[in-house]
């Protein structure tokens, strides 16, 4: 029975919320529908164990008494019925102290997979995040002319304890104890349960490999291989310090090591060993009698504390998956309420109820959120309010997680989507800068100035120094118009220079006659490591011969959207110009003294004019109005007209051939008769419709036709053949 024990308090994160006026700049993995990774661990607030009381569980005899039944095991060499005994007395031991699930993996090492080994794993869940878990580990077996007492008894001896102690403490997420085969041939224990565990996406805050804790020399130093990420070696090494007076030493992992496989398979790993090394390890007098048990419970006790604190502090970074069942609309009827129904699937999070949100815009006030209405099976329906003819609508998805705050969702780019209240949408002027449409580029006051890349240019984006341009383009066709693209020019910027100028990036002549326009672009803006940060990135508008310039829109120098990443914006035209010829828009990056890692992009321009008229009648349904359709009554899209008389193809050919002279009625007379006989022999005028006129069916319009349009009406009265 696990027992809840006193808590006190230890702080390792503080977070916030974001402000409901702008789209939060969350970092938490989302995505639209992908396969799960295993997620990144975070830190958060937790009530800890007083780790004092913790560690004083850790008893030195019980180290000893397990190192010394592993030695008994003579010569634990891979494959060997001593080291098939360890595993049996692993397992029995773990039972004993009433680990929930307990199990052996089996699978085969050595020279061309020849050895049939055994991993033996015991589990203990969490009771917040069953699924998540920390990893503690170290390799049972030992070389053939060892004992294995310090390599690796006391590892696996270490383990052990901490299995044993934590076993009795509740705790907010699991942990899993594995005793690796096979660790001297090459680490295939630890690999092979490493690369298992990444191809199952196992979610695992971190792991700590225990070997060789009881060297002779030891006293208050040790060895802490870890990754990349130093959050747990910082916790390992706080505890040590202030807890067993211990200081260690710390390093890349290893690869003869088995934290070593977990950093190969992504996972943040720590491993533990002692310093200075006993040079007995791998010799015949690798035993117990020649081990510090003293210093080993140190070690132990560190380790113990550091994968209790660090287990109760990273937790699993929530993964937010939606999966859209229509197509985001661009337009939306004007006033009527619109819906979007989105399945949401969530993976390591804590969702407060109430929290799956749609959050709006349509005015300058900021978002407003709406509770998304459940339909069952993790489905759920988003809904517009009615809204006016000509209203923009920036829109997102978030929910809010317990520990991480609010989750945002925009799909592929930072920004929210774009919808607009109309009955028609026509783009009109549309650049994804992969051809040249004559934008210009005017820098001004540049001091010095720099030859190459530093202003405006349509170029795919590389990012080859780190001066805050994008990687890419925002809509992925390769080009966009970016400055400092100096991939590829071996020509390096000084970065104590300042005074840098200003460069302007300013379009073609775009026609807004007779409509209502929208303006939208994608806009890359970072001024991160700016010195000083006193740069914007502008927009500015004319409806003039590109001198009185209005401003539209200013970025920065401050704020979530400064520091890089896509967004889209736009704006109407009336509310900032004259829209009454022709008109241009620009982008002006820069100031008189900026720093020079303020970059910018800009991808994917359109002009769009939109309409507020209901959409006209559709009788047959193919997209063309009943005015303008050339045969309203018979679906023909493509309005073909071959003898451009105003009478579609699909219309003048009903039923059967013969009716050349076009009667209302469909009726085949003498009338008819006459006009092919006028077309054949005196005026060659062409009839209304040449199907028509096509009386034997066999292709084009001849006497073949005329004779079997008398054989009808004089001879046989055999019908002619069916209109094609």
């Amino acid at each position: 029975m696990r027992r809840l024990m006193s808590f006190t308090t230890i702080l390792f994160m503080c977070s916030s919320i974001a402000s409901a006026d702008e789209l939060p700049n969350a970092s938490i993995t989302v995505s639209e529908y992908a396969a799960i990774p295993h997620p990144t661990p975070q830190f958060k607030l937790s009530e800890l164990l007083d780790p004092d009381s913790l560690i004083s569980l850790v008893e030195t005899d019980s180290l000893i008494s397990y190192t010394q039944r592993l030695e008994a095991f003579y010569r634990r060499e891979v494959g060997t019925d001593s080291c098939h005994a360890a595993r049996d007395w692993l397992y029995s031991k773990l039972a004993s102290f009433g680990c929930d699930s307990i199990y052996v993996d089996t699978f085969e090492a050595g020279l061309e997979g020849s050895t049939e080994c055994y991993n033996v794993v015991a589990t203990v869940p969490g009771t917040v995040y069953p699924n998540h878990y920390v990893l503690v580990g170290a390799n049972y077996d030992a070389l053939s002319g060892s004992p294995g007492a310090d390599f690796n008894g006391s590892g696996v001896a270490g383990v052990l304890e901490i299995a044993r102690i934590l076993n009795s403490v509740e705790t907010t997420q699991g942990y899993t104890f594995v005793m690796f085969d096979a660790g001297t041939i090459s680490n295939a224990g630890a690999f092979h349960y490493a690369e298992t565990a990444s191809a199952r996406y196992d979610s695992i805050a971190f792991m700590l490999n225990l070997a060789c804790l009881g060297s002779q020399a030891g006293t208050a130093n040790a060895v802490a291989c870890h990754t990349e990420d130093a959050r747990i070696w910082t916790i390992w090494d706080d505890l040590a310090r202030s807890l067993v007076g211990m200081v260690a030493y710390h390093t890349d992992p290893y690869p003869n090591w088995d934290d070593y496989a977990f950093a190969q398979s992504g996972y943040q790993a720590i491993g533990i060993h002692e310093y200075p090394w006993s040079e007995l390890i791998d010799s015949p007098q690798d035993s117990t009698t020649n081990m510090n048990f003293d210093y080993m419970t140190k070690l132990v006790k560190a380790s113990l504390a550091a994968v209790y604190v660090g287990g109760e502090s990273f937790i699993p970074e929530p993964i937010i998956t939606y999966e859209f069942l229509d197509e985001f609309p661009e337009l939306i009827e004007p006033g009527v309420e619109t819906s979007i129904d989105v399945v949401i699937e969530e993976y390591w999070a804590n969702i407060m109820p109430g929290s799956r949100l749609l959050w709006y815009k349509m005015d300058e006030t900021g978002f407003v959120s709406q509770p998304l209405e459940p339909l069952g099976e993790n489905t759920y329906r988003a809904v517009f309010p009615a809204l006016e003819c000509l209203t923009a609508v920036e829109y997102y998805f978030s929910v809010e997680d317990e520990n991480f705050g609010i989750i945002p969702y925009a799909g592929t780019s930072l920004s929210s989507y774009t919808c607009v209240a109309a009955y028609g949408r026509t783009v009109v002027f549309e650049d994804d800068f992969e051809t040249n449409k004559y934008w210009t580029v005017s820098n001004l006051s540049y001091n010095p100035p720099y030859p190459l890349g530093s202003y405006w240019e349509r170029e795919i984006p590389c990012q080859g120094f780190t001066y805050g341009a994008p990687v890419s383009d925002y809509d992925g066709s390769g080009n966009c118009f970016v400055t400092c693209n100096l991939c590829g020019t071996n020509y390096q910027l000084d970065p104590g220079t300042i005074s840098w100028g200003v460069t302007e990036l300013i379009s073609p002549l775009l026609d807004l006659r007779g409509g209502d326009f929208r303006i939208e672009y994608a806009r890359w803006f970072c001024n991160e490591n700016a010195a000083p940060r006193n740069t914007v990135l502008q927009v500015q508008a004319t409806d003039r011969n590109a001198i009185d310039w209005v401003p539209v829109e200013e970025v920065g120098p401050l704020g979530p959207v400064t520091e890089g990443g896509w967004y889209t914006s736009g704006f109407w035209t009336g509310d900032y110009i004259d829209p009454a010829q022709y008109s241009r828009i620009k982008f002006v990056l820069g100031g008189l003294s900026v720093g020079i890692r303020s970059e910018a992009a800009i991808d994917a321009v359109k002009v769009v004019r939109y309409s507020c008229d209901p959409a006209p009648e559709d009788s047959d349904g193919d997209g063309v109005p009943d005015a303008s359709d050339n045969c309203p009554d018979v679906y023909n899209p493509g309005q073909g007209d071959a003898n451009e008389d105003g009478v579609g193809d699909a219309c003048c050919c009903i039923g059967l051939a013969g009716n050349v002279d076009g009667d209302p009625e469909d009726i085949c007379d003498v009338g008819d008769l006459t006009v092919l006989i006028d077309y054949l022999f005196i005026s060659y005028s062409l009839p209304g419709c040449l199907s028509e006129a096509d009386v034997d069916g066999q292709a084009g319009v001849d006497v073949g036709d005329l004779t079997r349009l008398i054989d009808f009406l004089f001879i046989s009265y055999t019908p002619p053949s069916v209109c094609q």
